[in-house]
């Protein structure tokens, strides 16, 4: 069974962390692969703590997390992130669903085909203006 763990950095989503887990289990990817979801919850001050807590017990999920006392940035969000990786394969995605789930698969197939170390991705579908 292919292993990932997954960085999610985290700054006031008290909405959409349980939207993000419940994508997995639609998906059925949590069945398909080992997977462990790393989050990092960067100084919030709503709920989000509490929520990443909770989801922990309500989806039986390996759920891991760190609570920042102050926000950091994201960046050094993933960075402590990485201290609690266990898994051969990683995968870094923002808890909002920017970045589709469904690609994780794509990303594997990719990886077994191609025996390729390090896959980085950008969208191409962005609509920026800057008026």
């Amino acid at each position: 069974m292919y292993s990932i763990s997954i960085i999610i950095p985290c700054y006031n989503e008290v909405k959409n962390i349980e939207l993000f887990l419940l994508s997995f289990k639609k998906l059925k990817l949590t069945e398909k692969y080992n997977l462990e979801f790393i989050f990092i919850d960067d100084g919030s001050n709503d709920e989000t703590w509490k929520i990443i807590k909770n989801c922990k017990d309500k989806f039986k999920f390996n759920i891991k997390g760190e609570k920042k006392l102050f926000n950091q940035g994201k960046d050094l969000a993933i960075l402590s992130g990485l201290k609690y990786v266990t898994k051969n394969n990683l995968v870094i995605m923002d808890v909002d669903q920017q970045h589709p789930i469904k690609v994780i698969e794509n990303f594997i197939n990719i990886k077994k085909d191609k025996d390729i170390e390090l896959i980085l991705t950008d969208r191409i579908d962005k609509k920026i203006s800057f008026f």
